[in-house]
Order: structure tokens, then sequence, then C-alpha cells
């Protein structure tokens, strides 16, 4: 009896022992995490905690994880092992600061001057904030596709935009290399070798600094996108290079062009828009801006095809106005808020800038998103950076947002302090439309770009090639340039995707048609590329005009080939040259024939439906060079030449040119010319004949064989 007591106080005595254990870890752990939240963190988050340095949509993005329960607004625990990928820009060298995130961890990737990008947990942004040479940092931003859905290709758009013909005069993108930059090629290494060339060269990011080459596997990633782009320019440009790229940073973009640039890359595709970085005159002051890989990709020799976005009912932009004096932007004579239809648990991102200092803003505007019919108080989100006049600060503000409902939500501006901008600008990046909205300003980043090597596309119905897509982006830029440069067709089908538009497509198309004139041009510069378009465009209105540009993408019809079938023959009013009409037009009617030669003081022209002309009398032994060219619209062809000498006895010997420079001498009875068909058919005729003979020898051989055998 006495042991079972024993035993039971034993058991007892562990349990408390493990108790007491389990109370002091316990205890530890608390108390570590009460040490861990009071050194890392300060109360009041915001951004003057951060020395002003973060941009809009980090600063959202960091106070989203703030716990709400927390008097100290201490960050959840999930937080602490997210990398935040971030740019940072500097005012030197970004080498110390890579050594100083490396140090604590983070990670850095591509990098120039002026700025880094970098991905980094919460607690390292804290202290990158305090270091003097940092500027400031922003969220990294993944760029827009230009896309949306219409109705299906018409099967006339090769003969209207000439490519047809282009085709059929075997310009089809032979040793022009083609570079596309785009979000992503799902299901491109299915297509090759039927709807694309059998070879696809490849720098693909497998994420925002790492990236593998000639692995095409890496790119098909996110979405189809680049992938219907590249059968759109391969649909008019078959026998094109093709070179592709998905970046997703502004530096990786850099990166990207330098790489299509070391591969000697004829002209990029990009249908993509970026956020802004810059007023909206066609630069910007940043290295890594689009802006500016534009400029080093055109310096380079690269004709660069942009599409302008989809953003025509989801731009605002005008003259600061607050009629009322209540402080905030006057829409209308009649609102001092604007609205949006935002999609339950889809992100909504919505910028602004004005008239400022991209490097000194001093104008301080804050951006609020709130339900419709309430008021700023009731904001959801916003976006209030601090812009007085010091250096690195930039006249943008962000709000990003996805609500958990479907709903029509309100967004102001107000004016903090500062003088009034001259221009206010804003729009939805995503493209979302906006209930008041001013159609002009419109135009996506870096389409908005003022090299004349870029060419920005817009898009028309490609049933309804006179009938702008509405959400086509239209100009002027905010310095008042005209764009878009042209507009393409869209509403294509493709294999990969169906049916879908935007600008991506008119983009591509016309990216293709660039493929054909630097195969035939290849000695033209990027600013006489886009210049040759422009000039053989198909105006619509007022050339040119902020809706189509300089017009709608034509290609100039080409000359026509060479007359064929080129004899004199002898008659009894006289002797004639005679020609058949050219096997290829052009795109163009022939319009008529001229003939140059040393029978004639002066050239002669001859409507199309003559096809022969009298030559007269000719000096025995002398020879004599007759040209005939066929005439079109755009021009004339190469000739067809004829060299002719009349012997003593009044026959004639001609000899012919024809359009692939092979000559043939024959002697003429009054005879045409004859050429390699003839002399294909006569030797079949021959070798006919040739081998009945040799069976008929040798069966004639064999019969006298046996009949010898047999006496």
């Amino acid at each position: 009896m006495s042991r079972i007591i024993a035993t039971k106080k034993l058991i007892m005595l562990g349990i408390f022992i493990l108790m007491g254990f389990s109370t002091v870890i316990l205890g530890a752990i608390m108390l570590d995490r009460v040490r861990h939240d009071s050194n890392d963190y300060q109360p009041y988050f915001n951004s003057s905690q951060f020395k002003n340095k973060l941009d809009p949509l980090l600063m959202n993005l960091l106070y989203s994880h703030v716990d709400p329960t927390s008097n100290k607004m201490q960050v959840h625990d999930s937080f602490h092992v997210i990398n935040i990928p971030i740019t940072i820009r500097v005012t030197d060298s970004p080498d110390p600061t890579i050594r100083f995130i490396k140090s604590l961890g983070g990670v850095t990737g591509l990098s120039g001057e002026g700025y880094l990008e970098a991905s980094v947990p919460f607690k390292l942004i804290r202290l990158l904030s305090e270091r003097e040479s940092v500027l400031g940092m922003s969220l990294i931003q993944v760029p827009q596709l230009m896309e949306s859905k219409r109705e299906p290709i018409s099967a006339m758009i090769g003969r209207w935009s000439r490519s047809f013909f282009w085709n059929q005069a075997e310009y089809k993108g032979a040793s022009v290399k083609v570079g596309i930059l785009d979000g992503g090629f799902l299901g491109i290494s299915e297509l090759m070798g039927n709807e694309l060339s059998d070879v696809i060269h490849s720098r693909c990011y497998t994420s925002i600094f790492e990236y593998s080459e000639n692995a095409i596997n890496d790119c098909e990633k996110t979405t189809n996108h680049g992938t219907s782009v590249a059968e759109i320019i391969f649909d008019v440009a078959p026998e094109a290079s093709i070179y592709i790229s998905n970046p997703r940073t502004p530096a990786a973009l850099r990166d990207a062009v330098e790489w299509m640039v070391s591969n000697e890359v004829d002209v990029i595709n990009h249908s993509m828009g970026w956020p802004w970085d810059g007023s909206g005159d066609g630069t910007s002051p940043r290295f890594d801006s689009p802006l500016n890989s534009v400029d080093f990709a055109v310096e380079n020799g690269i004709v660069w095809v942009n599409g302008v976005g989809n953003e025509a009912k989801s731009t605002w932009f005008g003259k600061y106005s607050d009629s009322d004096n209540d402080s905030l932007l006057n829409f209308d004579v009649n609102s001092n808020s604007n609205f949006i239809q935002l999609n339950q648990q889809r992100t909504t991102t919505i910028q602004l800038r004005w008239a400022d200092s991209w490097s000194r803003a001093e104008s301080d505007l804050n951006f609020y998103l709130y339900p419709f019919g309430e008021s700023i108080s009731e904001s959801v989100a916003w976006s209030t950076s601090v812009q007085s006049g010091s250096e690195g600060q930039i006249p943008l503000e962000m709000i990003a947002y996805k609500p958990e409902k479907s709903g029509r939500f309100s967004f102001s501006v107000q004016g903090k302090s500062g003088p009034f901008p001259e221009w206010v600008q804003v729009q939805a990046y995503t493209s979302e439309n906006l209930g008041i909205y001013s159609q002009g300003f419109s135009i996506s980043n870096p389409a908005e770009s003022k090299n004349e090597g870029l060419i920005a596309v817009g898009a028309a119905d490609v049933n309804s090639l006179f009938d702008i897509n509405p959400n086509s982006g239209r100009g002027p830029t905010t310095d008042g340039r005209v764009k878009p440069d042209l507009v393409g067709p869209d509403g294509l089908q493709t294999n990969s995707r169906g049916i879908w538009s935007g600008s991506s497509q008119s983009s591509a198309y016309v990216t293709g048609l660039i493929a054909l004139v630097r195969q035939r041009y290849p000695e033209f510069s990027p600013t006489e590329v886009t210049r040759y378009l422009k000039n053989s465009a198909d105006p619509r209105g007022q050339n040119p005009n902020n809706t189509w540009g300089h017009g709608f993408v034509r290609l100039p019809f080409l000359e026509p080939s060479s007359p064929v079938e080129l004899s004199v023959t002898i008659e009894s009013n006289g002797r004639y040259i005679s020609w058949s009409k050219p096997g290829f037009n052009g795109g163009a009617s022939i319009t008529g024939y001229l003939l140059v030669g040393d029978l004639y003081e002066k050239s002669i022209t001859v409507p199309p439906e003559v096809t022969s002309f009298s030559i007269g009398s000719l000096n025995v032994e002398k020879i004599y060079k007759i040209e005939v060219y066929a005439i079109n619209e755009h021009g004339k062809s190469p000739p067809a030449t004829i060299f002719l000498e009349e012997r003593e006895d009044g026959t004639i010997k001609s000899s012919v040119q024809s359009t692939e420079n092979q000559s043939l001498d024959v002697l003429g009875l009054g005879l045409p010319p004859v050429g390699d068909n003839y002399f294909a058919r006569l030797s079949k005729w021959i070798f006919l004949v040739g081998a009945s003979l040799i069976i008929l020898g040798a069966r004639f051989i064999f019969v006298r064989s046996r009949k010898t055998h047999l006496f």
C-alpha cells in the first residue's frame, strides 16, 4: 500500500515540475517578445517616422500590416519574415547602400546611377530611411498589359496595310531581329515551329533580380499576352528572328534592353505601360526610367514601338481649380470629387501627378479614396507624401486598394501647402473608367517619350478602320506634343488567346510592318524608319492629330516587277518589240509602260493596254539596247532589257535580260526569243527520244543474238 502511495506522489511531483518548467519557458518567450517589440518598433506609425522617404504605395503596404489592436502600432508577426521589393534612390554611388543591405541580410539586385533595387524586410526599411544618402524608397510596380476584349480579325487587313503585297515581293522580315518585352509568354514553346519560328532567343527573369538565357520555359509564366503579341508580329513578318524577355522592374527593363542591343536587335515591341516617373514631357531624371531605356535603344539603332495604352476613359487632366475654397480640386464646376467603380478583390491603382519639379517638388497635394457619398474623413486609402522643396521629393501620389466587395468609390485631391500647380493629371493605372474623364492627355509611359525613334501606336477596330477604339490613349502630352504617332488594328485573333484587343495588338502589328521596312531599307536609322511610316500612313482628319496621329498605319505600294516575255516580231507592216504585263503589280494597278533606248530620241510612255511598239529600221550589225519599264502609282519597275542586232540577211539577233538578270542569245528569223522553260521541255524530248533509241537498239541486239543462236 505504501508503495502505491509513493508512486502516486512521484507522479504528482513530476507533473508539478513539468508545469513549472513550462511556465518559466512561456514567461521567457513573452519577455523576449516584449523586448523585441519595444526595441524594434516605435509608436505612432507614420510617414515622418521614415523621414518622409517612402512613396505612398510602400507606406500603405506597411500601414496595412500594422496591428490595429495595438496601442503601439505594432507590426503583425508574419510581416517580420516578408521581404519587400523596393527601388532605392541615392545621392551618390549605390555601392555603399548595397553593402549595408547585404550586411543586414537583405538581397540586392540591379543598380545604376542614383538607384538600386533590393528585397528587404520591414526592419531594414526603417534603417535605410535613416541614411543620409538615401533620398527615397518606392514599392516596385509591375507594368500593366494593354489589353481588352473586342471583335475578330478582318481578312482584308493585310491588303489594307499592304503587308500582303510586301510579303508577295518577298519582304517577310528576313535577316531582321525583333525584340519583344512583355509580362509573360505562357504556351510559347508549344507554338514554335508552327505559329512561330523554330528558334526563339530568350532572357527570362525568374525573379525581379535573376534571369536565365535561352531557357524559354522560364518565360512561360504569368500570362500569354507576350505569346499572342509574338504571333501577330510573326504573321506579318514570318521570316524575322524573335528575341523575348519578361522584365518586371524598371532596372530589369534596362538590363533586357542592353541584352537586345548586344544581340543587334532591329526593332523592339513593348506593349506595356509603367507608372509615371516624369513630368509628361517625354523625359525622366531617373536613370532606370523606361523613358531612358527607350533613348538607349534608339541610340543603338533600334526602333521602339509602344502601345499608347487603353486609358482614354481612365484619365482626367486640367488646371488646378478650387472655386469654393475648400482646399479640394474641382474636377468640374459642380464637383470637388471624381468617382470610379471598383471590383471585388481586385487591386485598383490610381496615380496623381502635377506640374512641379521632379527633384524638389514644392506643391504639396494629398490624394484620398473613400466610399461614394462619403467625405475624405471616411477614406479607405490615401496618399499623403510630403512635398516641401526638399531634395528627392517628386510631384507624385499613388493609391492602391483592393475592396472586399464591388462598389462605387470617390476620390479627391487636396491642396495641402505650397503654390497651386499649373495642371493636375489623374489616371487609373489599372484602366478602370473614371466618372469624369478628359480622353486626351492619356498616353502611357513610355509611349509619351519625345524620342523620334519611338512610335506610339493607338488602336482602331479591325472591322471598322475609321473608328478609333474608345479606350485608346489620346494626346496631347502634358507639354503639348501630338500623340499617338500612328494607329494600327486591334480586335485581332490569335491561336494562344483567341479574340482580344487593345493597343498591345496594334503596336505588335506595326512592329511586324517595321520588320519588313528594315529588311528593305537596312540602312535606315530609327528616325528614318518612323518618318517613312508616318509619311505613308492613311490620314484621318487633320494631319497629325491627337486621336489618329499621322493616320492609320499603311505601307506604301511597291514598284511592280519587270514586264515579261520580251520579244521581237517581224510582220508584214513592220517590226515590233512586244511584252507581257509583270507578274507582280506592287499592289497597285499598272498605269503604263516606259520605253527607253537607242532607237528613240527620248523616252516613250504608252498606256497599260498597249504591250507592243514599233522599232522601225535598224542599221546592219549595230547593237541596239531597249529597256521597258512597268509603271504604277508608286514608281517604275526594274527594266526588262532587250539587245537587237540586224544582220545582212535581214534576220535579227536578239538578247533578252530578264528580271533575274539571266541573258539568252537567239538567232532570230523573225521569231521571238525563247526562255528556260522552252529549253527544259526541249531537253525532256531529247532525253525521251535518246532513251527510246537506246531501248530500241538494245532490243535489236538482243533479238539478233537470239536469232544467231538459233542458227
